[in-house]
């Protein structure tokens, strides 16, 4: 087991983790929405095209929470021994999205560009998976007004995240 110090700045750079990965997710889910229009019609698509442009993001979070759930309820101490291995994958995510997108808005025809670009925020999306594992692990490293301090972090750094997306675009 853990000493206390040790399990105290486990737990203060896991909460670290998980609130810089949940502003820049929704940071990244915002930031398309000025150009999204445009970007649709620049590949020969249309409004819907756009809003699912927008959308795919949290939609593949969301399919991405549900599998993570899963696997916890068939595995509960899943997430506590397998720690770096799901928080790199979650990291990493947004870096491989992002080269698809932009790779396809340098290189990509028009026709076959839009299912690649759709593709590219799926694989964005999928980094909102770490919310689920981040809330296990400290839901054991915390006390429960610990973990209502974090969640109330968490929420308010992906409230900053949706607000900064589009002033950064």
């Amino acid at each position: 087991p853990a000493r206390s110090g040790e399990r105290t700045e486990v737990k203060f750079h896991l909460q670290q983790i998980g609130n810089m990965l949940e502003m820049s997710v929704n940071v990244w889910f915002t930031f398309v929405i000025p150009d999204s229009l445009d970007e649709a019609r620049s590949i020969g698509e249309g409004a819907v095209y756009s809003g699912w442009y927008i959308s795919t993001l949290k939609v593949a979070g969301s399919v991405t929470c549900l599998f993570a759930w899963f696997i916890y309820k068939a595995y509960p101490q899943v997430f506590e021994h397998h720690v770096r291995s799901p928080l790199l994958f979650f990291s990493s995510t947004p870096v491989v999205g992002c080269g698809i997108i932009l790779y396809v808005q340098a290189f990509s025809t028009p026709g076959g560009s839009a299912a690649l670009l759709l593709f590219g925020r799926c694989i964005i999306g999928i980094c909102a998976g770490q919310a689920f594992a981040t809330e296990k692990l400290c839901a054991r490293l915390c006390t429960p007004d610990e973990l209502m301090a974090f969640s109330m972090e968490r929420v308010g750094m992906g409230t900053l995240g949706l607000g900064i997306g589009p002033l950064l675009n």
